[in-house]
């Protein structure tokens, strides 16, 4: 894996620890119940020095939530909408986080971004509820 030099660290080891926590995830999720909500998202840079043609280029930056449903029984109709509630809510603050994080760089679109972690996390917590895909 190849790191772009003009992200900053921070995010960059986000993305790690999120891959690693993503990956130990999967083990522990019989002992804690929980849904991974990653936000990714195209953030358009212009550098003058760029050799691309065009001088543009698109990094993808992704930031991941975890929403933990401790206390939360899915069979019931309340608990599986608060759970609902709860992965929307950390869609829009992963997507708000990596606007934050850089605020010079617009993402394309925030609302195709929060739209996709937000399907991606319910498809999660649907799995875990034993609800059939439509």
């Amino acid at each position: 894996m190849r790191a772009n030099s003009s992200l900053r660290p921070g995010i960059l080891i986000a993305s790690i620890i999120a891959g690693v926590v993503l990956n130990a995830g999967s083990v522990l999720a019989d002992e804690t119940a929980q849904v991974v909500v990653e936000a990714k998202a195209p953030v358009h840079s212009q550098h003058a020095a760029d050799s691309t043609s065009g001088g543009a280029r698109v990094d993808v930056l992704s930031v991941a939530y975890h929403v933990h449903l401790a206390g939360l029984d899915l069979s019931k109709r309340d608990d599986f909408v608060q759970a609902q509630e709860q992965v929307k809510v950390a869609a829009k603050k992963a997507c708000t986080s990596i606007q934050a994080e850089y605020p010079t760089r617009p993402m394309s679109d925030e609302q195709a971004c929060e739209a996709d972690a937000t399907a991606r996390g319910l498809e999660q917590l649907n799995k875990m509820a034993g609800v059939k895909p439509k």
